[in-house]
């Protein structure tokens, strides 16, 4: 019976796939969950000595995908689960729209599911799982407008969604061309096919999240010009506005693509009207997003690595080709769609030509490669879209290669998969005892990023990756000066020895010793000064002072801490400390409540003396 009702409802089909496509890239956490309970069951000694030896965890600084960026993405995404209003997920005074309004929807929909979850690493993963399904389901109804089966469509929606990165060519980063052939061979294939584990859909947001908002931007556009009336032009505009506060490559494919492909339509057919009109209306939406952001100030552009430069972009060519052959072979929406978002992507990729700025051109390579590869398959004869049992055992063949590649995944990173267990500890007394938004100093990297994700509290020092915290850089200097201070540590042998420490000694030093959290601390430079050239930071140090326009409310002192700080800690420091917590990492130390009294009570003495001389 369950079996008619769904052969009898073929609009189920791609929602089953996607399920099954989710479930196959998500197996990897119920692997890597199970493998850890039975190691620190069983073998207690070894598991004990894991980096990250505590509770299961898909977020952490050696087990996340991402690495750091996951981390990063998800203080923004939990600071939208506890506030109407996120900012910014470290600095608790800065309020800024723009930051609010940068991927405000994406944040927001992780933060709902955090919401209702409650537990950030299990968002992460059904997050993950959400974004197949649409995915796949976006990308089928995409692939059933070239004229084509349900078959080839349903291989269309699992290619791309389980093997985008092999669109993109990002795994050729990872070959190895040196050695002997064989060796060449296994390393380049095992490349090939684990490499999809930390990108492609699994990469979230961009482009796990962010990619499926595109495919249904695509989808609605191209129903504006199939259907009559304003029902879906509306929509359309309303879908693409919206991606502004998605996020900026998408909405800038796609808001250029809308008056590209109205303007397809203007010599023969009477909706360009229409169309153009949808595109008006995504960009009226798109002006709150517009005025917090632009003109972009000179030091977020610093960050994200834009600097003076006119270049032509010499892989845009195959765009531009795309787009004119698109448009002088138009055979129907689609075709003409695709052709509009080529012609987008290729204005992005060379965009510096007009504002005289080069920056960080791969979000729209990698966006593109989808689309060119869609564009490519609609060109196949429809005797070979529709056939059935090829394209349908093609799918199954990638469905089982995701799975096995969780699989392998999970067998090799299961250990790394968790928070310590000592961090873990604090983070739970920190929770139960500390008020919200409390303000914490760390001067460890990794403890900066795992405290907005695993707490209610704020951080003396922000991470200034511009998307997710534009906290000025020289603010954020000077507490970091002022943070050295406070434990004693000598800040000129600091700076240069660990602030600018050579990325090759640190490397040398992974190879050698292997990935620890000691070689992974050294990572401080990118806490501080993410993106921003040695050079410039250079001179924010030196203009940098110790007197920080704040002082946080708890010290953690850890491994990080005790290696560099004075060895009379908590007595040299700069303030008065008192401990509130320990276990054998970790001490939690809360500024003296004497002090803080004292510090009010000067501020109230000279208050009145200034009252009475006046």
């Amino acid at each position: 019976m369950r079996e008619n009702f769904i052969l009898r409802n073929p609009r189920l089909w791609p929602w089953l796939v996607g399920a099954v496509v989710g479930l196959a890239f998500c197996s990897n956490y119920l692997f890597m969950f199970a493998f850890r309970s039975v190691v620190q069951s069983h073998y207690p000694i070894p598991a004990d000595r894991w980096a990250n030896n505590g509770p299961f965890s898909t977020l952490a600084a050696l087990g996340t995908d991402g690495m750091g960026d996951e981390l990063l993405y998800a203080s923004r995404a939990k600071e939208s689960s506890e506030r109407l209003l996120a900012f910014d997920p470290f600095i608790k005074e800065n309020s800024s729209w723009r930051l609010f309004s940068m991927e405000f929807i994406t944040h927001s929909i992780i933060g709902s599911i955090q919401a209702v979850v409650g537990n950030m690493s299990w968002t992460w993963m059904l997050t993950r799982f959400l974004c197949c399904v649409f995915w796949v389901v976006m990308i089928y109804r995409l692939a059933l407008k070239m004229n084509a089966g349900s078959p080839f469509a349903i291989f269309c929606a699992v290619f791309i969604t389980g093997f985008s990165y092999i669109l993109t060519l990002q795994f050729v980063s990872a070959f190895i061309w040196q050695g002997g052939l064989l060796h060449i061979l296994a390393h380049n294939a095992w490349a090939l096919l684990s490499y999809g584990r930390t990108e492609g859909i699994m990469r979230l947001p961009r482009p796990g999240l962010i990619y499926g908002f595109s495919f249904l931007a695509a989808l609605v556009c191209v129903k504006a010009a199939e259907n009559r009336g304003w029902k879906w032009p509306i929509i359309s505009g309303i879908v693409c506005g919206t991606l502004a506060y998605v996020r900026m490559d998408v909405w800038t494919t796609h808001l250029l693509a809308a008056y590209i492909f109205a303007a397809a339509y203007a010599l023969k057919n009477h909706v360009w009207r229409k169309l153009f009109a949808s595109a008006v209306l995504a960009s009226i939406i798109s002006l709150p997003y517009l005025y917090y952001n632009y003109p972009p100030e000179v030091e977020w552009m610093l960050r994200i690595g834009t600097m003076p430069g006119r270049n032509f972009n010499v892989a845009s060519p195959p765009y531009l080709a795309a787009c004119l052959l698109g448009l002088w072979f138009k055979r129907k929406p689609l075709d003409l769609l695709f052709a509009s978002v080529a012609g987008a992507i290729f204005i992005m990729l060379n965009i510096e030509l007009v504002t005289g700025y080069h920056s960080f051109t791969h979000p729209w390579k990698y966006l593109g490669c989808i689309y060119l590869f869609l564009q490519a398959v609609s060109l196949l004869p429809e005797k070979v879209k529709n056939l059935r049992m090829p394209w349908l055992a093609a799918s199954a063949a990638g469905i089982l290669t995701i799975f096995l590649q969780s699989v392998g995944y999970s067998a090799i990173h299961f250990p790394f998969s968790g928070i310590p267990r000592d961090y873990d500890s604090a983070f739970q007394w920190m929770r139960r005892n500390t008020p919200p938004d409390s303000v914490f100093f760390t001067l460890n990297p990794e403890i900066n990023l795992l405290i907005p994700v695993f707490t209610e509290n704020k951080l003396f020092l922000s991470y200034v990756c511009p998307n997710v915290s534009d906290f000025p850089l020289a603010r954020n200097t000077d507490r970091f000066m002022a943070g050295m201070s406070f434990l004693g540590i000598d800040k000129t042998r600091f700076v240069e020895e660990v602030l600018f420490r050579d990325a090759a000694d640190i490397h040398r030093g992974m190879f050698e010793e292997g990935v620890s959290r000691e070689n992974i601390d050294t990572g401080v430079y990118s806490m501080l000064f993410m993106q921003t050239p040695a050079v410039i930071a250079r001179e924010v140090l030196a203009k940098a002072s110790d007197h920080a326009d704040a002082r946080p409310d708890y010290l953690w002192y850890g491994h990080f801490e005790k290696r560099h700080a004075a060895k009379d800690f908590p007595a040299g420091s700069s303030q008065r400390w008192q401990e509130v917590y320990r276990n054998p990492t970790v001490t939690l130390y809360r500024r003296d409540p004497i002090q803080l009294q004292s510090k009010v009570a000067r501020r109230r003495r000279a208050r009145d003396q200034d009252n009475l001389h006046e």
